[in-house]
Parts: structure tokens; sequence; C-alpha cells
């Protein structure tokens, strides 16, 4: 994310999968440039923050929560900053059982007017918005940090990429295994080299 403003004191909205104000989850940014996570329960719904100032204004800043939702009441999010794990801020202890996210509403950047009181607005920038469906290993959550913003400047003559991927063109497409880039290639999508995360080809374009 790339936050341009502290928050007021209602939240930026990253994302979250939730139904009006009684079930699922929500990743924000709130006052004090912190991230903040937010789990509808069966009884006190939980919440959690990373440190104050943890997230850098005016700046591209990789924020990842994880959180093993199967003994909701023991288990705690982790928050990962720029790939680092961060100390925990409990702003409210769950009680209860998670509840049932069936049906629920996937939404990013903002929250839907039509389920919830209110919106909440992200003031900044989303790049890439990702829900995996296991939790991710530290490792995993390093390789994703370091995969880092796609780099748009040209890249070096004679660079050989290795591994599968398509090139595209003005919708051409053609394997590029082996290839010799060429100064007038360049990188425009991240290419993650860990196994399971994502699954998929990255992608190569040329300049227009």
């Amino acid at each position: 994310v790339y936050l341009d403003t502290d928050p007021p004191t209602v939240s930026n909205f990253i994302l979250g999968n939730f139904n009006g104000i009684s079930s699922g989850y929500g990743i924000a940014a709130i006052t004090g440039k912190k991230a903040f996570y937010y789990q509808y329960m069966t009884g006190i719904n939980g919440a959690w923050s990373s440190p104050l100032n943890s997230i850098t204004l005016s700046s591209w800043v990789h924020v990842l929560v994880t959180y093993d939702s199967t003994n909701p009441t023991t288990n705690e999010p982790k928050f990962y900053i720029n790939g680092v794990l961060q100390a925990l801020t409990v702003v409210q202890s769950p009680t209860g059982t998670v509840e049932e996210e069936t049906g629920t509403n996937f939404v990013v950047g903002n929250t839907n007017s039509s389920l919830f009181p209110y919106t909440l607005p992200f003031d900044g920038k989303i790049f890439d918005a990702r829900v995996y469906n296991r939790i991710l290993t530290a490792a995993e959550v390093t390789t994703l940090y370091n995969a880092g913003v796609p780099d748009t400047s040209l890249v070096t003559d004679g660079l050989v990429f290795q591994g599968p991927a398509v090139y595209a063109d003005k919708g051409t497409a053609a394997n590029l295994a082996g290839t010799v880039l060429t100064s007038s290639d360049r990188l425009i999508e991240n290419i993650i080299r860990a196994v399971g995360i994502p699954n998929g080809s990255p992608t190569i374009r040329a300049n227009p």
C-alpha cells in the first residue's frame, strides 16, 4: 500500500470479506500509521494492530496479515510490515467462535456502503491485493516482500530469462524460456520465485 495521509479516527480500509457489521474480517490503516485487523465473532469481536508508525507515509509498504481462526480465542494474527514480523497490540480480545463468512462480500479500498453504516475510503494507492486459503510461512512472506514493486526500468542487455513466461505485446504471445532480453524489454509485473505463491507464469511486456 501507499498511504498518503495518517488516517483519521475512522480507518482507511485496505481489504476485507464481510457482510454488513455481523460477519467476516477487515484489514485497514488506522490513526498512528498502524495496520489494523478486525474479526467478527459470535461473542466479542477481535481487534489487533501493529505498532505506532509502522506504516510509512508517501512510500510503498508491504502489509501482510495472517490469522489462524481454528482456535480464535487462543491464536492471534501476525502482522508483517515489509517482511518483518511486528509486535502485536490487542485492541479487543475475542470471545466465541468466528462468524460464518458464507455469502460475505470481498471488497478492496473501501467498504460497501450498502452493507456498512459508512464508507472508509483508502487515502492512497493499493498496488496488489491478495487472499490466500492457508497461512503463509515467514519465508513465503519474505519472498513476497522481496518481489517488490514491479521494476519499470529497462533491463540490462543480454539478461537471459529462465522459466516459462508470456511475452505480451499488443496481443501477441510467445514462450520466453531461455530468451535473451534486450533493452527494448522491461518487466512490469512481479516475478515471484517460490513454490505455490502464486501459481501461474510471470508476464513480460515490451515498451510501447
